[in-house]
């Protein structure tokens, strides 16, 4: 049986160092800008956010399925914004729109 090891781990010490420093660094607009989750498509996307991207208004984007556009957001967020805080990528749930089959919403 493999076991999977909760919480705090060795090293994690270093992580939340690095993680005050980086709040302690960020100016509130920045943290708010943590909080926004857009939804993405289109192929004027990565332009329509480059300046979003670059100020650190943006944490995470949802439903972008160009890997091109993914890859070239990461780039922006890491290389281009003031503090380099890489963003989340994630896929919404069907919800029904393309199935009639039931989802584990409420798990």
């Amino acid at each position: 049986m493999n076991e999977m090891a909760m919480g705090p781990q060795p090293g994690d010490r270093q992580d939340d160092q690095r993680i005050a420093a980086l709040l302690g660094e960020m100016t509130l607009g920045e943290k708010i800008g943590q909080l926004n989750q857009l939804f993405g498509q289109g192929e004027h996307l990565v332009d329509h956010l480059r300046p979003r991207l670059q100020a650190g208004q943006v944490g995470s984007v949802i439903n972008v399925v160009d890997l091109g556009q993914v890859n070239e957001m990461q780039r922006i967020a890491v290389e281009e914004s003031r503090l380099g805080i890489p963003l989340l990528f994630g896929r919404d749930v069907i919800h029904g729109f393309k199935t009639v089959m039931p989802i584990p919403l409420g798990q």
